[in-house]
């Protein structure tokens, strides 16, 4: 409830700034929900919105004529990672670590059909690892992370809460585990993952 009085907030804002200012470009809204909350001013073409921080397809349709990308869609980046993860690593066993919402439920899914249609891996080697969107509260996930034991844990998060899943596992517990994600979590995470490897804090 609280977090959609925060997108009203967030349209109202937005809808003000262009009544008082008729500025028009909008740049770099940060996340899904964010996005969502600006569409009504999209489609009714009051705003441009240029380079979104989200990858989530329902964005990327030909009637936001108002919307210009810079990322690669979610999906997108969920197929690359699927498909290296079978081609390069022969990964058998999945964690997906995700948002408990709309948006990240979907992503999931459409991981695990991935995984299960085109490269015959059954559901029970895929376990949901969710956690409540806009926290870092990895109360419920690290053992559930630790009860699965993958081979491949993919990342469908942000920076803050995967780097909180990996320090409540311990880096030392993954070693055999290949970590994969969205872009925009690689380097911070490499470096993250790095420094733990080696034994730093």
């Amino acid at each position: 409830k609280e977090f959609g009085i925060v997108l009203g907030k967030i349209f109202q804002i937005t809808d003000d700034l262009y009544n008082r200012t008729k500025t028009n470009l909008i740049m770099t809204t940060l996340g899904s929900a964010t996005t969502q909350a600006l569409m009504p001013l999209v489609q009714s073409e009051k705003i441009l919105l240029m380079f979104p921080y989200t990858g989530d397809n329902s964005f990327r349709q030909e009637k936001y004529r108002n919307m210009i990308h810079f990322r690669p869609s979610y999906l997108d980046e969920i197929s690359a990672l699927v498909r290296y993860s079978q081609e390069k690593m022969m990964s058998q066993k999945y964690a997906v670590f995700y948002t408990d919402e709309p948006f990240g439920r979907e992503r999931f899914e459409f991981l695990k059909n991935q995984v299960m249609e085109k490269y015959k891996i059954s559901e029970d080697q895929i376990c949901p690892i969710p956690y409540p969107r806009g926290t870092i509260n990895v109360d419920k996930a690290v053992p559930e992370l630790k009860a699965c034991n993958p081979d491949a844990l993919v990342l469908l998060s942000t920076f803050d809460a995967a780097r909180a899943l990996v320090q409540g596992v311990g880096v030392s517990n993954l070693k055999n585990t290949n970590l994969m994600g969205y872009s925009y979590l690689t380097d911070l995470f490499q470096d993250f993952v790095g420094q733990g490897r080696d034994g730093h804090s």
